[in-house]
């Protein structure tokens, strides 16, 4: 495909199973990390723990509704980019949170 060394792809299966792919020309830093059921991925990051720190936030409570899931993986990867995750994966972490209505 054209362009591929240029593409990242990541997918779920129905089963649950995760796969990665980085193209061969990225030179940018980027990592994956998969969990139960999800995976991340991301390029031009700040450390390759980013994406680590994103599925660990998501998976810490599985209870809670998808969306505010997300919301907390997307802050915990902006704390490592921060170099500010406690890992945790508990809200209001960020200062941007915490000025949110």
């Amino acid at each position: 495909a054209r362009g591929i060394g240029w593409r990242q792809l990541a997918v779920v299966d129905g089963k649950g199973g995760t796969a990665a792919y980085h193209g061969a020309r990225i030179t940018s830093v980027h990592s994956d990390h998969a969990g139960v059921g999800c995976i991340t991925i991301g390029n031009i990051l700040a450390n390759t723990g980013v994406t680590r720190a994103m599925v660990e936030s998501f998976c810490a409570d599985p209870e809670l509704h998808i969306a505010e899931r997300l919301v907390r993986a997307m802050e915990q990867g902006t704390l490592r980019a921060e170099n500010r995750n406690d890992n945790s994966g508990k809200r209001g972490q960020h200062p941007a949170r915490a000025r949110r209505p």
